[in-house]
């Protein structure tokens, strides 16, 4: 499985989680799908992380009208705090 198909496996079965109640062959077939490739559970870990970081994005920055471009500044500051991460591990100057 390439990178980016075995990304959005790992994104599918997530979406699949939380959509509900799963039956017990999905269940089955999820921890087949786990256990058949070290890095399908990698990439799962990885996807849940990327999941959990998105829901702590404040809604005010979730702009329902494209048209009007996100503040990234006050977004970055929201999330990390004023002298937050500038993802090149430095703090901000």
């Amino acid at each position: 499985m390439t990178g980016d198909l075995l990304w959005r496996t790992a994104w599918q079965w997530r979406q699949r989680e939380q959509d509900g109640p799963w039956t017990d062959v999905e269940r089955a077939e999820f921890r087949a799908w786990l256990r058949a490739d070290p890095l399908h559970q990698q990439r799962f870990d990885e996807v849940c992380r990327v999941w959990a970081e998105a829901s702590l994005v404040p809604t005010r920055f979730v702009d329902p009208d494209p048209d009007v471009p996100l503040d990234i500044e006050a977004l970055r500051k929201a999330f990390h705090g004023t002298r937050g991460a500038t993802g090149d591990g430095e703090e901000d100057r």
